[in-house]
């Protein structure tokens, strides 16, 4: 069976379709389950950096370089070097709008001090229609997300 142009163009369509829909689920679940260094050079061991763990917000900026975004994903966690650093927080609320509902994303800063081998929740907490304040909470230097021996 031969391919004609038009069913060569509808493949590369639904192809490429597949391609968008997939990477919008990865943008939801953090950029493929991907973690980002938010500091120049090679990566570094991980007790010689702080871990990110977003947990009630989305952690979009580090020090002014961006890590994520609410059109193209987050990810699952961000590593920082030690010391002062300064986040965007991109604090989501779910809302209605139009036919269906919509997400509300607003832009906080937060200034931290982060330890090496530390792992970090950075927080929003909603004080009125799209009023935030942020935390961060220190949660020591056990990964959470590993299955307590």
């Amino acid at each position: 069976m031969k391919a004609n142009a038009g069913s060569m163009l509808l493949i590369a369509s639904l192809v490429a379709c597949l391609v968008a829909c997939l990477g919008g689920c990865a943008g939801v679940a953090g950029i493929l389950g991907a973690h980002v260094n938010a500091y120049p050079g090679k990566e570094l061991p991980i007790e010689q950096v702080a871990v990110l763990l977003p947990q009630g917000s989305q952690v979009a900026r580090v020090d002014g370089k961006h890590v994520g975004d609410a059109t193209l994903g987050y990810p699952s966690d961000v590593r920082v070097l030690p010391g002062e650093r300064m986040l965007g927080l991109d604090c989501q609320k779910i809302v209605p709008a139009g036919m269906g509902p919509g997400m509300l994303t607003t832009r906080i800063e937060l200034t931290g001090h982060f330890e090496a081998g530390h792992f970090y929740a950075p927080y929003c907490n909603e004080h009125g229609e799209a009023q935030y304040t942020a935390e961060l909470r220190d949660l020591g230097t056990r990964d959470p997300r590993k299955k307590k021996d």
